[in-house]
This record gives C-alpha cells, sequence and structure tokens, in this order.
C-alpha cells in the first residue's frame, strides 16, 4: 500500500529553490567506495523499490502485500490488543 508518486520515479532529484545555485551534492556509494557527487536528475526504480519494501516487510514482520503489521509481530511487542482493533477493522496482516 506504500507507493510514492509518479514524480519519484519520472521527474526524479532536482535542487531545492534557493536564491544560490547549488548543485545537488549528496553521498553515494559507487563501485564499493563513498564520494560526494550531484544527484540531479537522479529518479527512483519501481522495481527496485519494491523489491526494498518486499525485504523490509518481511524483516519487520509485516504483511508483505498490505503493509500491515501481523497478529505475531504486534503480539510479540506485547500488542495485542492494537492486534484485536487492526482485526476488527480489516486492517491487520496474515
Amino acid at each position: 500500500m506504500e507507493v510514492f508518486s509518479d514524480y519519484n520515479y519520472d521527474v526524479g532529484a532536482v535542487p531545492g529553490y534557493s536564491t544560490y545555485e547549488v548543485p545537488y551534492v549528496m553521498p553515494v556509494h559507487e563501485n564499493g567506495e563513498w564520494k560526494y557527487k550531484s544527484v540531479a536528475g537522479r529518479k527512483l526504480d519501481r522495481q527496485k523499490v519494491e523489491d526494498w519494501k518486499t525485504k523490509f516487510f518481511t524483516l519487520e514482520g509485516w504483511d508483505t502485500k498490505t503493509g500491515w503489521p501481523t497478529r505475531t509481530t504486534l503480539s510479540k511487542l506485547g500488542l495485542d490488543n492494537v492486534a484485536d482493533e487492526l482485526e476488527a477493522n480489516k486492517k491487520l496482516g496474515s
């Protein structure tokens, strides 16, 4: 259910609006090393974002199809009452 807007995939990163013309420089990891690089124009890859979300939700113990927490995960955190409420509202991961 967590989906970025098309802007992140189609337009990408652009420098912030300011009175100064500065490159959009951020730390990047390329070819095994970290360096600073202008990332203006960088776009997200839809499939890679979806792959990352699946891995993240799996590690967190959440339902990979809905992005909702599972009863098992909530119970481990002592949140059975939250699981009950989510289940009553049909928002509990399977």
